[in-house]
């Protein structure tokens, strides 16, 4: 096909723009050779020598070499850029032999060195971590580097931890540290760490909650919201004033989850009023959410009402989903859904709103459960399950019937909507569809058929995965092999323990690990520890030109609602080498945004549509110090080291997102048209955009 230029030459000068920003925001220099300007110490390794190490470290990181002596090499490197990296790829491959190689590093000479052992240490944990990262921060000067110590004392540490975070915060830091030791907070207290009674760092958080910089405004938030969760109490005009005043939309988003909490009549005037006049959808989209918590009272009902007619579909979905929590309770606002799903003219909004129809009155939600049926993939999929909810004798056969199409999606929410029924409900028709799947294996509806089996109680299914098993080989295809395990652990034949003696032995650790839980349902003996530890790779590493080439360019993507360019980041090279890849050939051009989640992210990059697809290669984690602010870009995964070619836009700050999926590219132009992202729009072609390395700075779009 001949790709137009006039599709692209609209945004052309948008990009260049963008371009030269980009350029004057700091001009790369590769880090040996910056750091040689700074007066730093890396004469062991010549520039060609360092490049080559740092190659067989990223081989190394890829492959996951546990405890591997060349990496330890490299840990104890005199050159700065070397020592660098490894010290990110041991956080990356998590094995706590490293630990020990990683804690040297806290001593380095080089801030960049010890901000890189922060970040492993983070990821790594092990004997001795919180102890020695308490021990250096009292002596670190470099902001960088203390920042990253910080955030691995939330990920990592315990109660002990508190005293020093507090203080960062209480005193007079830089705003970067002072963002750091707040998200860290935040971190430590959502993982069941008490935070007690302290005014002054409250007052502090609610402080920066409400002013520039943004970074610390979101982070304050986001601390301030799990102290919150915690019923920490917290003083409400000094948290209404900071809702109000604060410049960053993240910052209000975690702020509307504080006043929920609060819950008193002016904290839900203040959501209401922000539901009506915030200028930022997403954050009105998160005050839907927050004050549906108050439950279905008269002003509640009235404010989510008028979100029903908000210019935002964004607003729309999300006040739809709040009211659907809210159940019966909520019917008066019924005629107005009705009428979305009947005149919108937006998938997205329809699904949601047939959602929400059957969650408050499912006999009055039946026709347009029919209707649907037959409508675009997005309200077809919505209108599956609904027949479970609906549950007469023809809804089951509707679901049966489903249950053996081709289309993948289809048969996978009928599987799935089929496992919620309660086992009286089972019928032969209903396990010879199910056989019938089972027979034409797909990784996804395997797994969907792994969970009716187990609910529906059809022991009698043993022998129909048993040879399963194999149909799934290689890393893309662990799903099937999970799925496999997981239905006959939850079976229970003893005669199966072989099969769970390959699994542990298998090359992905997700596999190895679901074997494990099922040999000890089985048998009753905890086989955890021989449980592999990292997955084992048998694909070549990128090279270093090519990675290069990839951490150089920009994907420029053209969507239905607009054009978006990606400028792809050195801080995670597999990851965008692999996207440089897929975007080159092709892979993206046709896939839709499958699932749009307001004020949190617009997904796409699988080509079943559904959430569960991939592409044939799995790329490894590059967890890094970038974080998954807005405008950000993500590698979509099903647990450590699975992603493939789902990605991710951030559509707010996603602080809980950061330490958990890779950062490996920025959007630079075009965030309004990813806001604009719905479920159901497409990616009509790609390209892949040859341009300068800008090295390791980057200029997201927050707010």
């Amino acid at each position: 096909m001949i790709r137009s230029r006039f599709s692209f030459a609209p945004a052309l000068s948008g990009l260049v723009a963008c371009m030269a920003l980009a350029a004057c925001s700091g001009a790369p220099d590769d880090a040996t050779q910056a750091a040689s300007r700074q007066g730093i110490a890396t004469s062991s390794l010549s520039f060609g020598d360092a490049r080559a190490a740092i190659q067989r470290v990223r081989e190394i990181e890829d492959h996951r070499l546990l405890d591997n002596a060349e990496l330890r090499t490299y840990l104890q490197s005199t050159t700065a850029s070397v020592a660098e990296a490894a010290a990110i790829a041991a956080g990356r491959i998590g094995d706590a032999a490293y630990t020990p190689a990683v804690l040297a590093l806290l001593d380095a000479g080089d801030a960049r060195v010890r901000a890189a052992a922060g970040t492993a240490l983070g990821l790594l944990g092990g004997a001795g971590v919180e102890a020695a990262l308490v021990d250096h921060l009292a002596n670190e000067y470099d902001g960088k580097a203390k920042a990253q110590m910080l955030l691995a004392l939330g990920r990592k540490g315990t109660s002990a931890s508190l005293a020093t975070l507090t203080a960062a915060l209480t005193g007079v830091e830089e705003s970067e540290v002072q963002a750091a030791a707040a998200e860290a907070l935040g971190v430590l207290v959502r993982s069941g760490v008490a935070f007690g009674k302290n005014d002054a760092v409250v007052a502090r958080l609610i402080q920066f909650a409400g002013t520039h910089p943004f970074a610390r405004a979101t982070a304050s938030a986001y601390a301030l919201s799990g102290l919150a969760g915690q019923r920490v109490v917290l003083p409400e005009s000094d948290v209404l004033s900071a809702f109000a005043a604060s410049p960053s939309a993240s910052a209000r988003a975690f702020l509307a989850r504080v006043l929920s909490v609060i819950g008193s009549q002016a904290a839900l005037d203040a959501l209401a009023h922000g539901i009506a006049h915030d200028e930022d959808a997403h954050v009105r989209s998160d005050d839907c959410r927050w004050i549906a918590r108050a439950g279905a009272t008269p002003a509640v009902l009235d404010a989510l009402g008028a979100a029903l007619r908000d210019p935002s579909p964004e607003v729309v979905v999300a006040s739809a989903t709040a009211i659907a929590t809210l159940g019966s309770a909520a019917a008066s606002l019924l005629p107005a859904l009705t009428a979305l799903y009947d005149g919108s003219h937006s998938d997205w909004v329809r699904s949601t709103m047939l959602t929400t129809l059957v969650a408050l009155d499912p006999a009055s939600a039946r026709s347009r459960v029919e209707s649907g049926l037959s409508d675009a993939w997005p309200v077809r999929l919505a209108a599956i399950p609904a027949l479970a909810t609906l549950s007469s004798d023809d809804d089951v056969a509707q679901l049966v019937r489903i249950a053996g199409e081709s289309d993948k999606r289809s048969a996978y929410a009928a599987i799935e909507a089929i496992a919620t029924l309660d086992p009286s409900r089972s019928t032969p028709e209903m396990k010879e569809r199910l056989r019938g799947v089972l027979a034409n294996p797909d990784f996804e509806t395997i797994s969907a058929v792994a969970d009716a089996v187990v609910v529906l109680n059809w022991t009698d299914f043993a022998n129909d995965f048993r040879g399963l098993y194999d149909a799934f080989p290689g890393g893309a295809n662990l799903n099937g092999r999970m799925a496999v395990l997981y239905a006959l652990g939850k079976i229970g034949d003893t005669s199966d323990v072989p099969l769970f003696e390959r699994g542990l032995r298998d090359d992905e650790q997700l596999v190895s690990q679901t074997a494990a839980d099922a040999y000890k349902a089985i048998t009753g003996v905890d086989a955890s520890d021989r449980v592999r530890k990292a997955s084992m790779v048998r694909t070549a590493t990128p090279s270093a030109w090519e990675m290069e080439r990839a951490v150089s360019s920009f994907v420029y993507m053209e969507t239905t609602r607009g054009p978006i360019v990606m400028r792809m980041l050195r801080e995670a090279p597999l990851s965008a080498t692999n996207f440089v890849r897929l975007a080159r050939s092709g892979f993206y051009d046709g896939l839709s945004y499958h699932r749009v989640v307001p004020n949190f992210v617009a997904q796409g990059g699988d080509p079943r549509g559904d959430g569960f697809g991939g592409s044939e290669d799995l790329v490894r984690e590059e967890i890094s110090r970038v974080p998954h602010r807005r405008g950000t870009v993500g590698m979509a995964t099903q647990g450590k080291d699975t992603a493939s070619s789902q990605f991710f836009i951030n559509h707010g700050w996603n602080v809980g997102l950061d330490g958990r999926y890779t950062v490996f590219a920025e959007v630079i132009f075009g965030m309004d048209a990813a806001d604009r992202l719905e479920v159901g729009d497409t990616i009509i072609r790609t390209w892949v955009l040859p341009g300068l390395p800008f090295g390791q700075n980057i200029s997201p779009i927050v707010k």
